[in-house]
């Protein structure tokens, strides 16, 4: 994962955001071949006391959803802003993309993580309803919201970006021709293209690329 996100970021960025840090693996990954990078991670659970500095300059665990324009002026001038599994773990992740907006340098971006909410163990569960929730995965118990390829775009196209790249998550090809069918037969019935729903359906998660319009 760590590679794809770095795939869509600059390749020597000056100053990096990263909200939903975990391990450090990104900052550290980054500082290995750009040691001057500036590198702050904001981690989104405030009950986490485990948060090390490491190799990030700074570092703020913060309910995200709190946060006002004071602590995203001090931001401004950054180069690539990481957004990993944050905004489906928060409250409002329009607001979050509006206030990275105002102050998003000419020329940055914005990569995001997040998983895909129409992946077909999804499909299948509503279908069998079995909608348990877990520890990870698209059934954690952290995740507020569900997104879709397209709602993902949607989300960011409403508020003032637009999706430059992306990748497409894949952990293991859908081969059991059942379920194949049963979407495609799905998504005729709605009126969609059966292809491109089975092809939504494979990606586990998404990593998006975004700029400012």
């Amino acid at each position: 994962m760590r590679l794809h996100i770095q795939s869509l970021m600059p390749a020597q960025p000056a100053r990096v955001v990263e909200f939903g840090a975990s391990d450090g693996a990104l900052a550290r990954a980054i500082k290995e071949g750009n040691p001057a990078c500036d590198y702050t991670a904001i981690a989104i659970d405030p009950e986490n006391k485990k948060l090390q500095k490491g190799a990030c300059n700074r570092v703020f665990n913060e309910d995200v959803d709190t946060l006002g324009d004071d602590f995203f002026r001090d931001l401004t001038g950054v180069d690539c802003w990481v957004l990993d599994q944050v905004l489906e773990r928060i409250r409002h992740p329009e607001r979050l993309l509006q206030r990275i907006r105002k102050v998003i340098a000419p020329g940055s971006s914005i990569v995001t993580v997040i998983p895909n909410g129409q992946h077909w163990s999804m499909l299948s569960r509503l279908c069998i309803g079995d909608l348990r929730y877990a520890d990870n995965g698209i059934l954690a118990v952290g995740n507020r919201r569900l997104f879709s390829r397209t709602t993902l775009f949607e989300l960011f196209q409403q508020n003032g970006f637009v999706v430059e790249q992306g990748l497409q998550m894949l952990h293991a090809p859908l081969q059991n021709e059942n379920i194949v069918a049963a979407i495609r037969q799905l998504a005729a019935g709605a009126g969609a293209d059966p292809d491109l729903a089975v092809t939504d359906a494979q990606a586990t998660a998404f990593i998006i690329k975004a700029v400012p319009k």
